[in-house]
């Protein structure tokens, strides 16, 4: 996740300095990638709350035992399938 974020703002100084003169397309790139990176803090956030939530009902060592397998959850997304026409 930290990887990624630092990837996000060096994509968007990139796309500043490839599309200056293009100012509406830069706008509509831009927001888009805005509006990922809020909802990646928003589902982190969420992620956080209901990780310390279960760490109050059971205990730390039950966060810990889960984390891995939510892990797991998301690296079985690569078998999901894709929508018809777009690149893998």
């Amino acid at each position: 996740m930290i990887g990624s974020m630092s990837r996000d703002s060096l994509d968007l100084i990139l796309v500043q300095l490839v599309l200056c003169c293009c100012n509406g397309v830069l706008d509509c790139l831009l927001e888009l990638r805005l509006q990922n990176i809020r909802v990646k803090f928003g589902l982190g956030g969420l992620g956080a709350a209901a990780l310390g939530q279960l760490a109050d009902w059971t205990s730390i060592e039950t966060v810990y035992k889960v984390t891995p397998f939510l892990l797991l959850l998301g690296i079985l997304t690569v078998f999901l399938p894709r929508y018809p026409g777009r690149p893998a």
